[in-house]
């Protein structure tokens, strides 16, 4: 039987197809973590840990010497939503004012937790995160942006300094990204003066708690390894509603925490 189920749902492969692109759209909307790491996968759902090439010494007796082969664990995350079956319905039908926001507000709950874990974290699992793992220090901010542009150039090249070359990505709240635009009214689009600094992308993400972080598109340095990539599966009925859920597994591995550099 396959983990989602979807051979048990009462619906049609339209209307599957509807309720993915739906949760589709949301999803490519909120995942921004994703545009700042390598991606890898999906490697099945069999898959489990990762190596880390690590080992934990033990205890050892005389001239016996223990040790344990360290790895990091895949996290799963399930999120469960109910659709009422007359607006799937109404939808199929065409009609565009149909309620389908759980769907929606799932696709947004999963973003939002795969995007705090890679930036932060993730103790219970093992997962470090980008920003509790970053070797370098914190850089104070202006929304400026005479002041802002400065500071971006300086910390690229304090990241070139350690021999973090580029292309870099900054990472930055909606509301910070706000305040640069209202501040610089020069006719320039400030993301394209940014990107020509960067020799990469700017990308917003309103579940980052600092202001933004610049950090090396060079590659390796932060993986996100799939073991189920996002899908929606099936879990139960009525003769009212259908329960769905969102689930996906994956693990952080950051190889290079001197490849990003936080701003506060």
């Amino acid at each position: 039987m396959s983990l989602l189920n979807r051979s048990q749902a009462p619906i049609s492969g339209d209307l599957w197809e509807l309720i993915e692109e739906e949760a589709g759209e949301m999803l490519g909307l909120n995942l921004t973590a994703r545009k700042i790491v390598d991606l890898e996968g999906p490697r099945g759902i069999e898959f489990s840990a990762v190596n880390t090439g690590l080992t934990k010494s033990l205890k050892s007796e005389g001239k016996t010497s223990l040790s344990l082969r360290e790895s990091l664990p895949v996290l799963e995350i399930k999120i469960p939503f109910t659709v009422n079956r007359t607006e799937l319905e109404s939808a199929l039908r065409g009609n565009e004012a149909a309620d389908l926001e759980p769907v929606q507000t799932a696709a947004r709950e999963l973003a939002r937790a795969e995007n705090q874990i890679t930036l932060y974290g993730l103790k219970e699992a093992s997962i470090t995160g980008i920003i509790p793992g970053a070797e370098n220090s914190a850089v104070k901010v202006s929304d400026n942006i005479s002041e802002f542009t400065g500071v971006v150039t300086g910390a690229i090249s304090t990241l070139k300094q350690q021999g973090v070359g580029g292309p870099y990505s900054l990472l930055l709240t909606p509301e910070f990204y706000s305040s640069l635009h209202s501040a610089y009214n020069r006719g320039y689009p400030l993301d394209l003066r940014l990107e020509k600094i960067l020799g990469g992308n700017v990308v917003l993400n309103p579940d980052l708690k600092e202001p933004g972080l610049l950090i090396s598109r060079r590659g390796d340095d932060f993986k996100l390894i799939f073991g189920h990539k996002t899908a929606i599966g099936y879990n139960s009925h009525t003769s009212d509603e259908i329960e769905f859920f969102l689930f996906e597994s994956f693990v952080l591995k950051v190889n290079g925490p001197e490849a990003v550099l936080p701003f506060k």
